[in-house]
């Protein structure tokens, strides 16, 4: 199963991000869900804010950043081959068949 929240999607940045994009998003966004100046109600300014608190914490720290990267990627390819199995369960496989070897020691 994926990570309950995507940390890439929070801050608004591609997985590919460098270290100045994912702080630059950080910068405006807990600019624009602080608590103490957001136009929202403080309980949900305060959650949204944490949440991207959360995701620069993980995704500013290079050793946890490829940690969640790689959780991430097992939990996708967990997912495909999850979904691999659903689509073929009670198909038989596909078998190539193998070409035949001479049996004769001498190639023709």
């Amino acid at each position: 199963m994926l990570p309950s929240v995507n940390y890439y999607h929070v801050l608004g940045v591609k997985p590919n991000a460098s270290d100045a994009e994912i702080r630059q998003a950080y910068r405006a966004l807990s600019k624009q869900y602080h608590p103490d100046t957001s136009p929202l109600p403080h309980p949900i300014a305060q959650q949204k804010f944490l949440e991207i608190q959360a995701a620069y914490a993980v995704l500013s720290n290079p050793e946890q950043r490829s940690s969640y990267d790689l959780q991430r990627r097992y939990a996708q390819n967990a997912q495909n081959v999850q979904r691999y199995l659903a689509r073929t369960q009670g198909k038989s496989p596909v078998v190539k068949p193998q070409p035949r070897l001479s049996s004769s020691a001498y190639l023709s």
